[in-house]
């Protein structure tokens, strides 16, 4: 088990190589590679900063450079986001039901 002091520091580290990757630029895939490989090694879990990454070609995810957000209404409301870059597709449920539409009689 890995002593607090170090599961903080790796999870400035991580902050910091996301911090980098969102600025752009041709090491942002690489940022997001080490920050997944010290999220890995020192058993700090990414958690919401997991969604910010493309789990197909490891991109950081930034709304309206490479990221497309869309609202569905397949069994339920969802959010679509889809990968500009490889056009991966993650479904991330809302926790709204929609009702069933009844016909009107006349």
């Amino acid at each position: 088990m890995k002593p607090n002091w170090v599961k903080k520091a790796a999870s400035q580290s991580i902050d910091t190589l996301l911090r980098l990757a969102k600025s752009g630029g041709p090491k942002s895939k690489r940022y997001v590679e080490l920050a997944r490989l010290h999220s890995r090694k020192y058993k700090v879990g990414l958690g919401a900063r997991s969604g910010l990454v493309c789990k197909e070609c490891g991109s950081l995810l930034v709304p309206g450079r490479n990221l497309r957000v869309r609202m569905a209404r397949k069994p339920a409301k969802t959010v679509v986001y889809t990968c500009l870059d490889c056009g991966n597709r993650a479904r991330r449920p809302t926790g709204v039901r929609l009702k069933k539409r009844v016909p009107q009689k006349r």
